[in-house]
């Protein structure tokens, strides 16, 4: 976000409206919309000072729920659940979750807060890291939709790793917390495989912890994404992956499951990239070159009901180029030059795999988006799942009138793009990777345009 505009979160759609909260300059406030996105009403979310510091927001459909920080007089923190009516007006709960020796700006960047996906449990980590963001230890502490505290676990971290990161975390819909360590053994590199993965999961009860081992067949080419299963009650991960531990390029995309009731690995499928596919994106003869990828990152995960996955990856790089800045047409013995960081996010791929991991279907949407300087702020798209349909949303330029088009991909991979209607009309320019689908036919996307932050409802 650019530093003139507030930092904001879209909480989501409750009994009241469209919830967005905004903070910043010791500052947070909950705004409400309603179904037109017309602003109802402004109010500061209810804390003992402006010196606490907000870890995570909850909308419910009657109430709201989160996680701050309130600093101490003798200067550590203490970290607090609290809940209130939706419209801020009276406090429901409050407890206190944790104590830590440092105030909230030096503990805040060490605390993490996920909720699980049916709103039940929040899990609070609190990582400790030295340089290289190498991690030394880690607590966990599980948390009812009530505030009340479930259990709380230490993570037993093996110090016979030479470095080890923590890559991802997670609470399931029945309170087990989740966390994924890369461990970097010295002594791997003599078999060529690089990517060991222990899972770390703890029971929102006093039972044991369990740790689960991953050694993938395959290097990665990229951290894999793993995500919930919650319809089978399975883990999953999903990466693109690299001939040998040394190559650059992405050689194809694996699907990996592990599934929670028969306590094993039952999937871990490889698929390469088809050379007509290669040569629709990059134009290269396969015949005269091998068939992968650069660019291409997974930007999204979504397990299917029936077992299978649909995998989205997205195209995106940078280049550096140095721009003569003479302004006159007069000769110059000696020109001036400045830098300039060209974004580059361009075609979109879909893999879509079978129960089994078998292929089932790919799709390419082709797009371009070019900009300088700016992070990709109005690059990428937005991604939301309408019935049996998915969408995709984006600027087809980085222009202030450009056209705002939309992919739509069916359950067999069949592919239909149109143009909704142009920014500069409407006197916007979106935002399409901050974007929140709010239920299963809204999607919410935020704009920046002349130092002024709007949101815009899209119904299906």
């Amino acid at each position: 976000m650019s530093n003139r505009t507030p930092h904001f979160d879209i909480l989501g759609k409750c009994n009241l409206g469209v919830f967005i909260h905004k903070y910043g300059d010791n500052k947070n406030t909950v705004e409400a919309y309603n179904d037109r996105m017309e602003l109802k009403w402004v109010q500061e979310l209810p804390l003992p000072s402006n010196e606490c510091r907000v870890m995570q927001l909850t909308l419910y459909p009657k109430e709201l729920a989160y996680f701050y920080l309130k600093p101490t007089d003798d200067k550590r923190s203490i970290l607090f659940y609290k809940a209130v009516t939706a419209d801020l007006s009276s406090n429901l709960q409050r407890n206190a979750i944790d104590t830590f020796s440092k105030p909230p700006e030096k503990i805040s960047n060490q605390l993490n807060v996920k909720e699980a996906a049916n709103l039940t449990y929040f899990m609070v980590t609190k990582k400790k890291e030295e340089k290289n963001d190498n991690l030394k230890n880690a607590e966990v502490t599980i948390v009812n939709k009530d505030g009340d505290i479930n259990q709380h676990h230490t993570l037993n971290i093996d110090q016979s790793a030479a470095f080890q990161f923590l890559k991802w975390g997670g609470i399931d819909n029945k309170g087990y917390a989740h966390l994924a360590v890369k461990k970097d053994f010295k002594e791997r590199k003599r078999d060529g495989r690089q990517d060991y993965y222990i899972i770390h999961r703890m029971p929102p009860d006093s039972s044991s912890s369990q740790t689960i081992k991953i050694r993938f067949e395959n290097p990665i080419f990229e951290e894999p994404k793993f995500q919930f299963d919650q319809a089978n009650y399975r883990l999953t991960a999903a990466a693109f992956y690299k001939s040998n531990k040394d190559a650059d390029p992405a050689k194809g995309y694996m699907f990996w499951v592990y599934n929670f009731a028969k306590d094993k690995t039952v999937l871990e499928k490889y698929h390469p990239f088809k050379a007509n596919m290669v040569y629709r994106i990059t134009g290269k003869d396969t015949t005269k070159h091998d068939n992968v990828l650069y660019t291409f990152k997974i930007r999204d995960f979504i397990n299917r009901y029936d077992g299978g996955a649909i995998l989205v990856a997205e195209s995106q790089f940078n280049n550096t180029e140095d721009v003569d800045q003479q302004q006159t047409n007069m000769p110059s013995a000696s020109p001036t030059f400045r830098s300039v960081k060209i974004h580059y996010y361009n075609d979109i791929i879909i893999f879509s795999t079978n129960p089994d991991g078998g292929r089932d279907w790919h799709s390419i949407l082709k797009k371009k988006q070019v900009s300088e300087n700016d992070d990709g702020f109005y690059s990428s798209y937005s991604k939301l799942l309408t019935g049996s349909k998915l969408r995709f949303i984006y600027n087809e330029e980085i222009f202030k009138k450009t056209n705002i088009n939309e992919y739509q991909v069916t359950p067999t991979g069949e592919v239909n793009r149109k143009s909704l209607f142009n920014s500069g009309n409407q006197n916007i320019m979106l935002m399409p990777k901050l974007a929140k689908q709010i239920s299963s036919n809204e999607v919410i996307i935020p704009s920046y345009k002349k130092n002024k932050v709007s949101f815009l409802k899209f119904t299906y």
